[in-house]
């Protein structure tokens, strides 16, 4: 399966990571530690998009160094395959709750349960976008 961007070109190796369940996101501490990391991703165009909650230390990481790597992987984090370069942005609510929604569609009921332990822990949803790493 192909995920085309606008104009029906292909959506590149950020992307392609969409039709995937999971992919392992490594995001980097200061020291250029790699910290890698399960998630869930959804693939609109030529980005990819993931939702996390909002004291998640990725995104501590991600705001300081939005350099990432990305690999397909399992439920669990283990790499399937290569890892391809990406640029990370997080995203402000309004500008992420489409992907959001999306991200409902496609994973249902276990995304529902992680969002109603995040919503008991007094946390909210934040969306993570994945971009080519040059722009």
């Amino acid at each position: 399966m192909t995920v085309t961007g606008p104009g029906g070109r292909s959506a590149g190796p950020v992307a392609e990571l969409g039709r995937y369940r999971a992919v392992v996101l490594t995001t980097f501490r200061r020291d250029g530690t790699a910290v890698a990391t399960p998630v869930w991703p959804v693939a609109v165009g030529d980005r990819l998009y993931v939702v996390t909650g909002s004291a998640a230390a990725k995104l501590k990481r991600i705001r300081h160094t939005p350099g990432v790597a990305l690999a397909p992987s399992t439920q669990r984090g283990k790499a399937l395959g290569p890892s391809v370069d990406g640029r990370a942005r997080i995203l402000d609510q309004q500008e992420g709750a489409p992907f959001a929604r999306a991200q409902l569609r496609k994973y249902r009921v276990m995304a529902r349960s992680f969002r109603l332990m995040d919503r008991l822990r007094g946390e909210h949803e934040v969306v993570i976008e994945i971009g080519p790493p040059a722009e």
